[in-house]
């Protein structure tokens, strides 16, 4: 809506265009079939996780105006929450040796309030496609004092994107980074 300001400058008014409801679920789960110990230190371990939240976002109430006219978004989808986020792994430890391997599932969602499908003409509209990425992490302590690191992220180098934005640095898809490769050496002093 565009309103006159105190002294005649015209300016546009925007508020919230309804109410929504979230309801979830979290939840974070570890097993660990194999833990042995050495002088009460751990010597070796095989654990099992997953972190994972369902989230069934709603609006209530609300419209948005299209071509001067009130559109209902009740029902729609809240933009930008997908349902499932789901971070699930295998953990193994061996004396100076661990390493995590890691499969990361992003649910699909929405770019706007009306649940657009087909993308637009500037890709700032449509469905955010769910994706999945794997990463890999493990650490060697050399002695106390040294570290060696390695990290692969999204290693089987999926091509996804988690958001179709309007404004800076223009209108479209972001897309995400592809494999990546860290390897670190670390020095306690």
């Amino acid at each position: 809506m565009v309103l006159n300001d105190a002294n005649g400058q015209p300016y546009i008014f925007r508020t919230n265009v309804g109410n929504s409801l979230t309801n979830g679920v979290e939840a974070y789960i570890e097993y660990k079939p194999v833990q042995t110990k050495k002088d009460g230190n751990i010597e070796t371990e095989l654990s099992f996780f997953t972190s994972s939240s369902y989230f069934d976002a709603t609006y209530q109430k609300g419209s948005v105006v299209v071509n001067n006219e009130n559109k209902s978004i009740a029902g729609n989808r809240l933009e930008s929450v997908p349902k499932w986020i789901s971070r699930n792994g295998i953990q193994f430890a061996y004396r100076k040796f661990n390493a995590t391997l890691q499969y990361s599932y992003v649910g699909d969602s929405y770019a706007d309030a009306f649940n657009t499908e087909t993308p637009s003409a500037n890709g700032a509209k449509g469905l955010v496609p769910a994706y999945g990425i794997f990463d890999f992490n493990s650490t060697l302590r050399i002695t106390r004092n040294y570290t060696l690191r390695l990290g692969i992220n999204n290693f089987t180098n999926v091509q996804y994107f988690t958001k179709r934005p309007t404004m800076y640095p223009g209108a479209g898809v972001w897309s995400s980074d592809g494999r990546s490769i860290v390897l670190s050496f670390g020095i306690k002093l």
